[in-house]
This record gives C-alpha cells, structure tokens and sequence, in this order.
C-alpha cells in the first residue's frame, strides 16, 4: 500500500503509515501473539498466521495458540450505524448477541 509500511510496530504486525508508531484502520488487523506467531485479520475478514521469525504465512492456526475458545473466536465489531454485534473469525458467522 503506498503511503503505509506493514512492520511489527507498537500495536503488533500490520500496516503502518509512513513515519506513524500506530496503526490505522487498515488490514490485515493484528488480533494476538504468542511467541513468534501473530494471528492477522486480512481485509475478506479471514484469520491467517504469520511467524516473524520464519516470514511464514499459513492458514492453519499453530499449536502456540492452543484450542480455540469462544471467546477468542468471536471478535466485537460495530456495524456501519453505530452497532454493536459479534463476528466469529473462523465460521464467518454473525450475531447480535454476545456469544457464551
């Protein structure tokens, strides 16, 4: 992305703009980290890995994260209206109510 630099900075790995310690509202999101591996959200809202000490990239969560719990698999987002409701990361399923 012009203007944007996609490094590991103060709020993790993503996309940073030029000379900015911050990151913008711009993909891919960093959502966690455990070790050397960050779980990123890309802009079609798909959760991949990426490792910074390999430059792997890979669609399958490493071990270092675990079992997946609910919590960590539904991210609270706002709709476009001001909205509150909850995205699962990994089924791509949607809900108003906050999941258990």
């Amino acid at each position: 992305k012009e203007g944007y630099a996609f490094k590991n900075g103060e709020q993790g790995v993503g996309y940073y703009k030029d000379g900015a310690s911050t990151l913008e509202e711009t993909f891919p999101k960093s959502l966690r980290t455990s070790g050397e591996w960050t779980e990123l959200q890309g802009e079609d809202l798909k959760v991949y890995y990426y490792n910074a000490s390999s430059a792997v990239t890979q669609w399958e969560m490493p071990s270092v994260f675990g079992e997946a719990t609910t919590a960590s698999t539904w991210q609270e987002t706002k709709s476009a209206d001001g909205h509150i409701y909850y995205y699962n990361l990994h089924t791509h399923e949607t809900s108003w109510t906050k999941p258990e």
